[in-house]
């Protein structure tokens, strides 16, 4: 338990200080080559979780090192592009999370609510299934939500703004779903059957594995 909430610390640090620096170096006149790799870090550490657990392992593998190559080989050109950079780092996370609520709501599969209530309680009620597969929409739509507000911001031109909102907020408003999701769920579960919010942490800590979200993308069952 002790080694779970270090790893959760830890994983928390390590994104206050990465989105801190996006917003500065996506709002700087001059950035640097390090900042330009550095901007592609998250993005890079998913893509090879998911290569590494697909179904197509090595070829999608060799694309993501190709995808590097192109990266080290075009890092001049994307310095005056750092900006776009970080865009296409943010769409694509809150698209991937999206992506990994939302294929999980398919009639055929259990969302990914419900999994990770199991892991807080092994006996559900039938009201606490209703109850994780509505949380589940809640959590795809807020991430298809943050992709709609991040494009347009970006997109009309309102690059200090978007960036607040990209790399400032998103965090915060991560943190800001959990509490009102907890809040909601002490109104509408009774004590007795629902999980506290450290409980739904640790659970989400344990759930993400190397290989969950590749599991939900892949459209494996457990």
């Amino acid at each position: 338990m002790a080694r779970t909430s270090l790893r959760i610390a830890l994983f928390g640090l390590f994104g206050i200080a990465y989105l801190w620096m996006a917003h500065e170096a996506a709002t700087a006149a001059h950035p640097n080559s390090l900042v330009v790799i550095t901007g592609f870090v998250p993005l890079a550490a998913m893509l090879v979780t998911y290569s590494w657990h697909s179904r197509a392992r090595w070829p999608m593998l060799l694309a993501t090192l190709a995808g590097f190559v192109a990266l080290h080989v075009y890092t001049a050109a994307l310095i005056n592009r750092i900006v776009w950079v970080y865009f296409l780092q943010d769409l694509s996370c809150n698209l991937f999370a999206a992506s990994v609520f939302a294929v999980s709501l398919r009639s055929s599969s259990e969302a990914l609510c419900t999994r990770l209530a199991r892991l807080a309680h092994s006996n559900m009620t039938p009201r606490v299934e209703r109850y994780t597969r509505h949380i589940t929409y809640a959590w795809a739509m807020f991430f298809g939500g943050c992709v709609v507000l991040s494009a347009a911001l970006f997109l009309s031109g309102h690059i200090a703004a978007w960036s607040w909102f990209a790399n400032v907020l998103n965090l915060p408003l991560v943190g800001a779903m959990f509490v009102v999701e907890y809040l909601v769920r002490l109104c509408v579960i009774p004590k007795a059957e629902r999980s506290g919010i450290m409980e739904t942490i640790r659970s989400v800590a344990a759930y993400g594995q190397p290989q969950a979200m590749s599991v939900e993308l892949s459209g494996d069952q457990q």
